[in-house]
């Protein structure tokens, strides 16, 4: 009996040792990289430097090249078609 749970005890810190290295490990390191893409300081940076783009493009003459517009046109009318279909 006492070899039983030896054995067992021995398995059960082995399988708890290999679940902290393996997925603990992984889950702190994907923790990681979300909080230092998505920090507040990040976002806050992001926010700005969009600000200061819009505040640039407005001062522009034209903000789309003739591609692009034609291209947002052309998504523009298929959005409005579907959302307004021709019955």
């Amino acid at each position: 009996m006492k070899i039983f749970i030896y054995k067992t005890l021995i398995l059960f810190i082995a399988a708890l040792l290999l679940f902290k290295l393996t997925f603990v490990n992984l889950i702190k390191e994907y923790e990681s990289k979300i909080l230092t893409n998505f920090g507040k300081e990040r976002l806050e940076y992001t926010k700005i430097k969009l600000k200061d783009e819009i505040q640039n493009s407005l001062k522009k003459d034209k903000i789309l090249s003739d591609e692009d517009a034609k291209l947002l046109r052309e998504f523009f009318i298929k959005i409005k078609n579907e959302i307004y279909p021709k019955n």
